[in-house]
Parts: structure tokens; sequence; C-alpha cells
């Protein structure tokens, strides 16, 4: 009953968001999010990697009761929102015209910014750093590494905004060099989100028909990306003796897919619900405390997932990622569930209002974040991806009082 009931949920979820006509918002994209990310559960299983192994993992009827808790309210707000006739989510003015000075040098800060992080991570680990297991280079980066990316994105999307293309281009080859480094979650946030900004900018549609080519790319994106993973480790490692080695068979790929990260992911909601995983409540009151104000990292409890790896897969060597759903859970039980679910739908409204902005930093702030909130948080604790979301905000922030500045002193000048 509970598996029907989710996919019965899915299916209408799918249904209504591809064939109504209707802005490609915030509850679309947090629908498709969970979609991919809960796809899993359409098949039944999640799995994971053990010794070596692939060990798969049949879902639980409660696993499909915390799926449904976490998709009902996106159908369900959508559908109020949409009741009511919107705004349009297009921009205030076209992208690209009445570029002032300060707008080109703000993002010329920003770039400059974004390579010296960069460099600044590469001197500290060195060139080693690209043929180093992932598992051991995540262990030496640090704050350097986390700005770099963090610039590398917002620089991305803000020249999207604008319309910059030899911007564009150099941040996207910023973050290849991340891709090239073993990381492939900041690229992909980063042409998603132009993605989605593109789709915005085109009006009410009907993704089945005028946005399909769209939806055509954005899972051509997801797959490619999933399929990336279990390539990119030999490519940093062996370049490209180990393209020509590697195995492109189409059993391989579909066993990549079965062993990617929301098949991952899915699992550990499975297994925590099962063996009753659970959190204290001020550990995890504090985390949220930490991602939401910068500089609290001395209140930091241990990190959620780690603690759930130790004690449900002490075997494994790398670590796992985690679910926000089972955070709520592991912590109040159903009622904190509900009460995270409704108020996570309640932030997409909130986002949509922002999206028309036509101030390019507003644009980049949005788009950079909300693509984050609404796809990667379903790999995530609640606390982390709090913190991914403030830090971007923080860039947009820093962006604001640079351009700001130099407005100020292009006033003074013509004055003078």
């Amino acid at each position: 009953m509970a598996r029907f009931l989710f996919l019965a949920i899915y299916l209408l979820g799918i249904l209504y968001f591809t064939c109504r006509r209707r802005n490609f918002d915030a509850f679309s994209m947090a629908f498709f999010g969970a979609a991919v990310y809960f796809f899993p559960a359409v098949l039944g299983y999640g799995s994971y990697s053990s010794l070596g192994q692939f060990v798969a993992t049949d879902l639980h009827p409660e696993s499909y009761m915390v799926l449904v808790v976490a998709m009902a309210p996106i159908i369900v707000g959508s559908l109020l929102n949409d009741s009511r006739r919107g705004r349009s989510l297009a921009p205030e003015r076209e992208p690209g015209t009445g570029i002032r000075a300060a707008d080109r040098m703000t993002l010329r800060v920003v770039l400059a910014l974004a390579v010296f992080f960069l460099l600044l991570t590469i001197r500290g680990v060195g060139l080693d750093a690209f043929s180093m297991r992932k598992s051991d280079l995540s262990q030496q980066l640090g704050r350097d590494f986390v700005l770099f990316r963090n610039l590398a994105l917002f620089g991305l999307v803000a020249s999207a905004a604008l319309r910059m293309r030899a911007y564009k281009y150099t941040f996207l080859a910023l973050l290849l060099v991340e891709l090239a480094l073993g990381f492939r979650s900041f690229l992909f946030l980063g042409v998603a989100a132009i993605l989605w900004m593109r789709l915005t900018e085109l009006g009410p549609l009907r993704v089945v028909t005028r946005g399909f080519k769209y939806s055509v790319a954005g899972a051509a994106i997801v797959v490619f990306f999933t399929v990336l993973k279990g390539y990119l480790g030999g490519v940093r490692q062996a370049g490209m003796e180990y393209v020509r080695m590697a195995d492109f068979s189409w059993d391989y790929l579909v066993k990549t897919m079965s062993a990617s990260e929301p098949f991952v992911i899915m699992n550990n909601l499975n297994m925590g619900l099962f063996y009753r995983f659970d959190q204290p409540g001020f550990d995890f009151l504090r985390g949220i405390l930490v991602g939401i104000f910068p500089f609290a990292v001395f209140i930091a409890p241990e990190s959620a997932s780690r603690s759930f790896s130790s004690e449900l897969f002490p075997e494994i060597d790398y670590g796992v990622a985690f679910s926000p759903w089972l955070d709520a859970f592991s912590v109040g039980g159903w009622a904190l569930l509900l009460a995270f679910a409704a108020l996570y739908a309640a932030t997409l409204p909130l986002i949509n209002r922002f999206m028309a902005s036509g101030d390019w930093i507003v644009r980049a702030a949005v788009f950079g974040s909300a693509i984050s909130w609404c796809t990667y948080i379903h790999r995530n604790s609640i606390s982390y991806e709090l913190t991914a979301v403030r830090r971007l905000l923080l860039i947009a922030v820093a962006a604001y009082l640079i351009r700001y500045v130099l407005l100020r002193m292009t006033r003074r000048k013509r004055r003078a």
C-alpha cells in the first residue's frame, strides 16, 4: 500500500509538472530534483558498495511513506500557488542590457578572487592533487577550496545572467579544474542553474511541448554527470591510458547507474529508518545554527552523516552522503519530518519572488543557491545544505558591496 501511494504521487507529479502550462519555477525544480533522487524507489531498491561488492537493499514500507511526506507538500504547494495568478518569472529587463562599468569590474573582482583561491588551493596541496585519491584529497582541502568553488559557481551564473560569454566560459573553465580535481557537484549545479534560468525566461510553457528540448538537455546532464563518476577517478589517476582501457559497455553503464548517488542515498534513508538511527536533538539544533550563522563553527557538533556512516557502515572507508529526510526523522520522528517538509515547501514561493529580479547579483544569488536547495538537498544533512546556501548568499552580499563602492567612486570622479 505504501509503495502504491508513493508511485501514484510520483506519477501525478510528473504529469502535472510536464503537462500543465506554467512557469518552470522553484516548485518545478524541487519536484524534478526529488524525482531524480527518489527514482530508485520506483524500482524498489537502494544500493551501496561494501568491501568491493555491490549490495542492493529492498525498500521498507516506512521508506515509501517518508518519500510521500517529502513530495506531497511540493505538489500541493504548487497547486495552491498556481490557483492564483502569479507573476512572470522572466527578468524585469532584458539580460545583458545597460551593463555598467561597475558591473563589469565587480565580475572581474569575483573572477580574480576565484583564481586567487584556486592558486592557493593548488599551492597548499600541490600538483599531486590532480592524481590523488579523492578521499585523501578531501582531507587536505580547506577554506581556500571552498571559497574557490563557490566564487566560480556564483561567477558562472552571474555571467550567464549578464549574457557575458567570455566571462561565462572563463568561469566554466575554472569549474572544469574542479572537475579535474575529482569534484563534479559545482559544475553540475552551475550548468543546471543556467539551464533553469533560460527556462524561466521563456515564461509559462508545457514541458512536454515547448520545453521538451530543455527537458531532454536536463535529463542528459543528469545522466552524464551520474555516469561520469564511474570514470572520473580512473581518468585522474591513469589519464588517457584509462580511457583506452575503460569499459564503455551497456552493462557497465547500467551497473554504474544502479550504484549511483540516488541509489546510495535511498539505501541510506532505508537503512537509517530500519535500524532506527537517531541523533541528539541538541546536536541537530547546533548544526542548524552553524548552517545559518557564519563563523559559528566553534559550536558545530560531529557531522550527522559521519555518525551515521560509522554506526551503520563501519566497513566503509569513504564518506557517505546523507538525507535531510532521515536527518529530520532521526531527531523528531514523524512530527519533525512533517514540519520540515511543510517548511521546505513554504520556501519555494519565496524563491519565486526573487527570480524575476533585473539585478544580476540577485539573479545569480537566487539561481546559484536555489539550484542546490531544490536538487542537492536530497544528498545532504539540513545543516550542510543551509551552509551551502549561506555561502552563496554571502558572496552575493560581498559582490553587492563591491559594486556599491565602485559606483560611489565613479560618482566622485564625475563630480571632481
